[in-house]
């Protein structure tokens, strides 16, 4: 088994960033309504499909966003864990945000 951090704050900014893409990809989907009639068939299908992009990437930023919450929880406990194991020093009391 392997040991994997997950950062909080970069799982954030990667939701931030997969949310512009998909508001981005949003806005474009507007455009198409300058197309040519005979065009449209076939923008109609590609706007469709953009459409379901979009929202794939904002369920992905949600679960990103949740992946976050996860991992500030498991670092919590961790620190939990260590401070009821190692008892007073000063390393401890630093992990515990406690001034010494």
């Amino acid at each position: 088994m392997v040991d994997v951090h997950l950062d909080p704050e970069r799982l954030r900014g990667h939701a931030r960033r997969v949310e512009t893409l998909a508001d981005g990809l949003a806005r474009g989907r507007r455009d198409v309504d300058r197309a040519r009639p005979g065009d449209r068939a076939e923008l109609d299908r590609i706007t469709g499909d953009v459409g379901r992009v979009a929202d794939r990437l904002t369920v992905l930023a949600a679960e990103l966003r949740a992946a976050a919450r996860a991992a500030e929880e498991a670092d919590r406990a961790q620190r939990e864990v260590v401070v009821r194991l190692a008892g007073d020093s000063p390393i401890v009391d630093a992990l515990a945000g406690r001034v010494t």
